[in-house]
């Protein structure tokens, strides 16, 4: 199954592999059974999903676990029922300090490890596990899209987890919280390549911003576009580069179908949001300018300093990469570790149970596709 069998917001080349020529090879020469054994993913997190997908089904076939009562507190009552549940996806959990196990599995979950029993934990900790299982398959699937080999060095953004993680020679070197599109503005599946870096942007304003947007708050407030810093011409409303800029200092450039791009935001704040599902499809970067560096150097720290220097001119300055780097925009609900322990970010698009009813022989028609429309 191709990804834009079921998404239309899906920008995945395709895996360039001759299945059908391959299996006509493997039944001429008798090599079937190795052919299919070589079928699956060779990525390490496939294998690691597998194991999870038979830990989660030994689960369900003993009974799954029990429901959390919602006055259940880590230090008060119901303190049995947690740690039970708790200990059913982490052994560890069956002793030591309540509060740090519940931790721990928010931190798994992509929830904020507060240790609070809030109502987004208490809502993980009592989905079924027939529903985990079906993320497990699921995100099994989306791993039979990806290449059949990474390229060593890579950006990848998890969409569900709202993360980023640079890698070189195939270990993370850099990892930042991300802001991802909202409800209406998904940030979709695709891979781009990443080939300069702008220092300044200067934000054109897209005509659906200027009409949905800036057009009632400019009837509230006359005096909104000075207030903004933006500036009219030729009938184009733009945002020069500045603290204000919605683009931040510093913006990916990286052509693709959809329009988004990295890029920095005046927004800190937001970033230490539990739910960071805020943008217009654009991916908003904590950690933009190490990663701008580690791009244009191959060092975290390295350019940090021309960087500064060049944002305090306020000129729009374009830095061409030295070579491409493949950016990878992906949707991952479900991750899990060597002893298949899994972790379940949130589906914050609901991309999982369209997947499970195409996997499953439904008829799904790809939903229409949103371009970004800025930041």
């Amino acid at each position: 199954m191709r990804s834009v069998e079921v998404e239309a917001d899906a920008g995945l080349p395709s895996v360039g592999f001759d299945y059908g020529g391959a299996l006509t090879d493997a039944l001429a020469n008798g090599t079937l059974p190795s052919f299919l054994a070589d079928l699956a993913p060779k990525h390490p997190e496939y294998e690691r999903l597998r194991k999870a997908f038979t830990r989660y089904g030994a689960i369900e076939a003993a009974g799954g676990w029990s429901t959390v009562p919602p006055e259940t507190t880590p230090d008060g009552d119901n303190t049995v029922i947690l740690r039970a549940r708790l200990a059913v996806e982490d052994e560890t959990s069956a002793e030591g300090d309540l509060t740090e196990a519940l931790k721990r599995y928010q931190a798994r979950n992509g929830l904020n490890p507060d240790g609070v029993l809030g109502p987004r934990t208490l809502a993980a900790l009592n989905t079924p596990v027939a529903t985990r299982i079906g993320q497990i398959r699921a995100n099994m699937e989306r791993w039979r899209w990806m290449p059949r080999e990474f390229e060593p060095r890579r950006i990848v953004v998890n969409v569900s987890g709202a993360t980023l993680d640079y890698f070189d020679n195939g270990s993370v070197v850099l990892s930042s919280t991300v802001i991802v599109g909202n409800l209406a503005k998904r940030t979709p599946i695709i891979r781009a390549e990443a080939t300069a870096v702008t220092v300044n942007p200067v934000w054109y304003i897209p005509a659906s911003i200027t009409w949905n947007e800036v057009v009632p708050r400019l009837r509230r407030n006359p005096s909104y576009l000075r207030n903004q810093g933006y500036v009219v011409s030729g009938g184009q409303i733009r945002q020069p580069p500045g603290p204000r800029n919605a683009l931040g200092r510093i913006k990916f450039e990286m052509p693709n179908n959809f329009g988004v791009y990295l890029h920095d935001t005046p927004g800190k704040a937001l970033f230490a949001r539990d739910s960071r599902t805020l943008s217009h499809g654009c991916v908003r970067v904590e950690q933009i300018a190490p990663l701008a560096s580690l791009a244009l150097s191959g060092d975290a720290h390295m350019m940090m300093d021309e960087l500064s220097d060049i944002i305090a001119t306020r000129k729009t300055t374009r830095l061409s990469l030295g070579e491409r780097i493949p950016v990878y925009m992906l949707y991952w609900t479900a991750v899990a570790d060597d002893d298949g322990h899994a972790g379940f970010p949130r589906d914050v698009y609901g991309r999982d149970p369209r997947l499970l009813a195409a996997l499953s022989g439904a008829r799904v028609s790809p939903r229409i596709a949103t371009a970004a429309l800025g930041p």
